[in-house]
């Protein structure tokens, strides 16, 4: 190959700007009556990225201590959704659970059970719909949504939201 040896240049990327707590409290507002509520609430209430909710699994939950286990995530390799055992820092943490968080996970356990679907151990928080469905998927669905109800995404986009963390949406 002619570009053997030959290095790429850096990948620059600008700074995005991230939801205020306002801007998160009206979107979740806005989409109180969508199925995918639980993940962006979630999301929000524990900054959560969108591979570490799509791993994570009713076991992580610690409904006593009020926290999550935050120690997977789900990442496309190969043109492949992989579990990874780590997080992108290679670290697990725990996340308190706020009272928004706690609403997110009974609401998504409600919403499994309706469907039949289990809600304990190794099982999902947030299952795939689908065979063809990814699970990171539900992430991309805010900004039509968020469009349809009316209401604009900031400049730099939803998926910022994974790694913000608003005071009290």
């Amino acid at each position: 190959s002619p570009l053997k040896g030959v290095e790429a240049p850096p990948v620059r990327r600008g700074e995005r700007r991230l939801w205020t707590a306002g801007e998160a409290r009206r979107f979740l507002q806005a989409t109180r009556g969508s199925p995918f509520w639980g993940w962006w609430a979630l999301s929000l209430a524990c900054g959560l990225r969108a591979g570490e909710v799509a791993a994570l699994r009713w076991r992580d939950v610690d409904w006593e201590r009020g926290a999550l286990a935050v120690s997977r995530s789900v990442q496309r390799v190969g043109g492949r959704w992989t579990e990874r055992p780590t997080t992108k820092t290679g670290k697990g943490r725990a996340v308190p659970l706020s009272g928004l968080s706690r609403e997110a996970l009974l609401r998504q356990r409600e919403l499994l059970l309706e469907r039949g679907r289990p809600v304990l151990g190794e099982a999902l928080v947030f299952p795939a719909r689908g065979a063809r469905a990814t699970r990171t998927g539900q992430w991309w669905a805010t900004p039509s949504i968020g469009r349809r109800r009316g209401w604009a995404c900031p400049p730099s986009g939803c998926t910022t939201c994974a790694t913000s963390r608003p005071a009290s949406p």
